[in-house]
């Protein structure tokens, strides 16, 4: 099937452009940009610069909140330690699979950002740990989530980027 009959059809309803999620983060963060430029002849650097930063700023996250369980716990922070790191790498596991949305984990952030600027529980420093681990979450989904969406649109809108990628992408027909 041709390119141009291939987007009708997509944007007509009729077929859908599925894109591994694993591959887009992996296109987004080790493929150079000046690679994907010569390749494409586009160079996506704010798309590459979001699904980067998602990709430091998870494990920043984390670590920060680890940090923050020991200043707040002292040695029972000992538990943020164990805990956080395995309930962050379940959900980075569960973050690749296509099902996975952002919705759920950006209401959580945004409700305990809430709690915590405006003071609304009095375990203030409790609230400020809590948000700084969903916000790892948050991130964790955002790298997966973004990095999808942009390569999606990223061969919808350019051909060569379809030809580059045609591989490591699955068509499907919807009738």
């Amino acid at each position: 099937m041709n390119y141009d009959k291939l987007i009708e059809l997509e944007k007509n309803g009729k077929a859908l452009i599925g894109v591994d999620r694993v591959m887009a983060r992996q296109f987004y963060i080790h493929v150079p940009i000046d690679k994907i430029e010569k390749e494409t002849g586009e160079a996506p650097y704010i798309e590459k610069i979001i699904v980067f930063s998602a990709f430091v700023l998870g494990p920043l996250s984390l670590l920060s909140s680890i940090v923050l369980g020991f200043w707040i716990f002292n040695w029972w922070g000992i538990i943020s330690l164990i805990v956080f790191p395995i309930i962050y790498f379940w959900y980075f596991s569960t973050s690749v699979r296509g099902g996975a949305k952002m919705i759920w984990v950006s209401a959580e952030l945004i409700v305990l950002a809430c709690i915590y600027f405006f003071k609304i529980v009095d375990a203030h420093q409790v609230t400020g740990l809590l948000t700084a681990f969903v916000l790892s979450l948050w991130f964790v989904r955002l790298l997966y989530c973004s990095s999808t969406i942009f390569l999606r649109g990223f061969v919808i809108r350019n051909e060569r980027a379809y030809q580059y990628l045609s591989s490591y992408l699955e068509i499907k027909s919807i009738e």
